[in-house]
């Protein structure tokens, strides 16, 4: 395994520097592949940075290849999203100042910042800059599925991965273990993709690799433990199906939304199969029950502290003001809610600049949809996008923090850039294959 890692990864690297689209494709997958390099190349697993200066090199070296090649290269980037995103976080930094915040332990205070600044530079400034057009996105999408069956193959064959407390990882060191979040959000991406995906050209082995990335990112995500990365990404297939195919016969559309089901129940049954029963008691009710009820918790006691200070109200309780909220936290050094903590630490202010820019980011998505809805291709790469998009929004305020949402942010990027680079291809690109998607 150790050597086929190796090779993996230096052949990934040569194509994403060749290729932009490779490129975005190894960013995507990278949460997961950098668990999988862990758990298989002893360098990854002492020094867990090493993967990210690695992605980030390659990606500076790409960029600086594609700057060169592009006409305008800037073109769409600095846009009215991106500064109000920029703004958001700027902010973030300044509340630290009057923040009661204190940086303790790994999630608590400015060491939030410290650990994730640099997956913030690299995923929400220079990523979006990857993609040119929904024909890049588009291209990128086949890629990602390979990437992403190749790294969950990597974890189910690596002796190394264990199930501990339901969740799937290898230990560290120090009592620490890989992120099962990491790898759920990714699995959750690639159901979703395989799922709604169609290629220009109906190809046999195209289909198979959607069949077989729908098969491993599902059970990915299911052996991650992660319960909300499961549902949300099977209940956006379901919700999205119908927006990236033209749905004609409901009777077909419901036969596809049951064969969907199907494959999920059986894939459920075999996790219940093979797993121990801590990991099936995750999925009791009580269980969900009393993990919902604890962020709802979480939620109304950060509210409580927000509301009690008029001052808040403006310029918030300060970055993080959470993990000084007092006993009863579960240890948690944030509420799990991104948006009710920008709401709460950084004041009515920057929550009103993170919802103008979602709204700008969903309105961009159906502009675009309306714009390419004639092009199966481009119709399906459109619904991808937004239905990405919601999945980290529903993450987001379920187990993330300003700082460690940043695909969220780079997805809201990506609709508001592509939209803008593509309002003179409406006419142009058509899909040029007259095969019939519809349902």
């Amino acid at each position: 395994m150790e050597l086929f890692a190796y090779l993996f990864m230096f052949f990934l690297c040569v194509l994403s520097f060749f290729s932009a689209r490779w490129m975005f494709a190894f960013s995507m997958v990278f949460f997961a592949l950098e668990v999988a390099l862990e758990g298989s190349i002893a360098i990854f697993r002492s020094n867990q940075t090493t993967a990210n200066y690695i992605v980030g090199v390659i990606t500076l070296f790409t960029l600086a290849k594609l700057l060169t090649v592009k006409e305008n290269p800037l073109k769409a980037y600095l846009n009215p999203a991106f500064y109000m995103i920029l703004a958001i976080f700027i902010w973030s930094l300044i509340s630290l100042i009057w923040s009661p915040a204190l940086p303790i332990q790994d999630n608590t205070g400015s060491n939030i910042i410290k650990g994730t600044w640099p997956q913030f530079i690299l995923t929400v400034l220079l990523t979006p800059l990857l993609l040119w057009d929904l024909d890049d996105w588009n291209a990128a999408l086949p890629k990602f599925l390979i990437l992403g069956s190749i790294t969950c193959l990597m974890i189910f064959l690596n002796p190394e991965f264990t199930i501990k407390n339901a969740r799937i990882g290898i230990e560290l060191g120090s009592g620490l273990r890989t992120s099962p979040l990491a790898i759920g959000q990714v699995g959750g991406i690639i159901a979703i993709i395989s799922a709604l995906y169609i290629p220009p050209k109906r190809s046999f082995w195209i289909f198979l690799l959607q069949i077989s990335a729908f098969v491993l990112g599902s059970l990915l995500a299911i052996r991650s433990g992660s319960r909300g990365q499961i549902l949300f990404s099977g209940i956006l297939v379901i919700a999205f199906y119908p927006m990236a195919r033209k749905v004609k016969n409901f009777k077909s559309f419901l036969s596809t939304v049951f064969g969907f089901v199907t494959i999920a129940v059986l894939a459920i049954l075999a996790f219940q199969y093979v797993s121990s029963d801590t990991a099936v008691d995750r999925w009791t009710e009580g269980n969900i029950s009393s993990g919902g009820g604890i962020r709802i918790f979480f939620i109304l006691k950060l509210l409580g502290a927000f509301i009690a200070s008029p001052t808040a109200w403006f310029i918030g309780l300060g970055f993080n003001a959470f993990s000084s909220l007092g006993e009863g936290l579960y240890g948690q050094g944030y509420s799990h809610a991104t948006f009710i903590d920008v709401l709460a630490e950084l004041g009515i202010p920057a929550f009103l600049l993170l919802l103008t820019a979602l709204w700008i980011s969903v309105r961009s998505g159906i502009i675009l949809f309306r714009r390419f809805r004639e092009s199966p291709t481009h119709r399906a790469s459109v619904a991808i996008l937004i239905a990405i998009l919601a999945y980290q929004i529903l993450l987001a305020n379920k187990e993330g923090n300003l700082w460690s949402s940043v695909n969220l942010f780079l997805f809201m990027l990506l609709l508001v850039r592509i939209e803008i680079l593509t309002r003179d291809q409406e006419v142009e690109i058509i899909d040029q294959n007259n095969e019939d998607y519809s349902e």
